[in-house]
């Protein structure tokens, strides 16, 4: 930072002209403001001077600050992206710029994994007609499960029914 002239005659390290609020501090004859408030689209940073004679001095000063995102909101919740995904959005703002990234799962009823949303899901296995459910994001064929109780149709050389599942049967 270029010292400046300030009005006792002295050198002024940190002249922080976007400061409106704060205190001027002096070592070994140099000015330092130690700002508590910064005009218009300026921000308080933690900035460090150089002064002959001491070391560095930390203090508060104004600094051009970044321009705001509109809309730059990130996603609460997980979307459907297409038959078996889901995807969620993640935004964060950088100075002025919405930079934003997707994560993608599989639906509930598919397991698997997907960068993309297009593919790596699988729909859940059957047995005798009886679709596999599983939670969303599963990763694994074992999480595709029919719940015990379903009731499904048969026929065999020994005749036709319906026979009720006893216990939960999940894919291996």
């Amino acid at each position: 930072m270029t010292p400046g002239l300030y009005e006792g005659g002295g050198l002024m390290v940190s002249d922080d002209y976007a400061c409106v609020e704060g205190t001027t501090y002096y070592y070994n004859g140099y000015g330092v403001t130690e700002c508590r408030a910064c005009d218009g689209d300026f921000e308080l940073a933690e900035l460090e001077a150089e002064i002959s004679g001491c070391d560095s001095v930390m203090y508060m000063g104004c600094v051009e600050g970044c321009a705001k995102c509109d809309d730059c909101t990130s996603d609460t919740s997980w979307s459907a992206a297409g038959t078996g995904y889901e995807k969620k959005v993640t935004r964060t703002c950088d100075c002025g710029y919405c930079d934003e990234s997707t994560a993608y799962r599989c639906a509930a009823n598919y397991y698997g994994s997907s960068a993309n949303g297009t593919s790596g899901c699988t729909k859940c296995p059957s047995y005798n007609g009886l679709a596999g459910t599983s939670s969303a994001g599963s990763t694994s064929a074992s999480s595709c499960c029919i719940s015990s109780g379903a009731t499904y149709s048969f026929s065999d050389t020994a005749g036709s029914g319906t026979a009720k599942l006893s216990s939960t049967c999940c894919a291996s």
